[in-house]
């Protein structure tokens, strides 16, 4: 009688079916991870856009006018601060008057490969717009 050789292990197939399962699993946390980081680097261009509201509303309650520059502002969200990646680059139009606007574009040296360029904006009245 031939007696069958008992095996430890785990079969070729098994291995390949379990690396399938993986690979699909990560094929699909993949982007959903991308698109909540992305959504975390948009509320960070909103709280930054918020604080240079606020500076503009002391600004102008001092000055009777709205700042043109962020040089003016007690809030500079240009200046980086050591250690950290700025996601966005930050301009500010139409200021020395009764209006401005405030935007923070997405800079591409960090920003990964599906996402495209956005803007985030906001105006004297709290108005917030994105391109996101």
């Amino acid at each position: 009688m031939v007696q069958l050789r008992k095996t430890k292990g785990f079969t070729l197939l098994e291995v390949l079916i379990v690396l399938v399962i993986l690979a699909v699993l990560a094929g699909l946390a993949v982007p959903a991870y991308t698109s909540a980081v992305e959504k975390s680097r948009k509320q960070e261009a909103l709280t930054s856009l918020g604080a240079v509201r606020a500076a503009q509303q002391r600004y102008f309650s001092a000055y009777n006018t709205y700042a043109a520059a962020f040089a003016s502002l007690d809030f500079d969200p240009t200046l980086a601060v050591t250690g950290n990646v700025t996601h966005f680059a930050f301009t500010l139009g139409g200021g020395a008057g009764a209006t401005y606007t405030a935007t923070a574009t997405r800079n591409a040296t960090d920003r990964p490969a599906g996402v495209g360029a956005y803007t985030v904006t906001i105006i004297q009245d709290g108005t917030v717009a994105s391109s996101y």
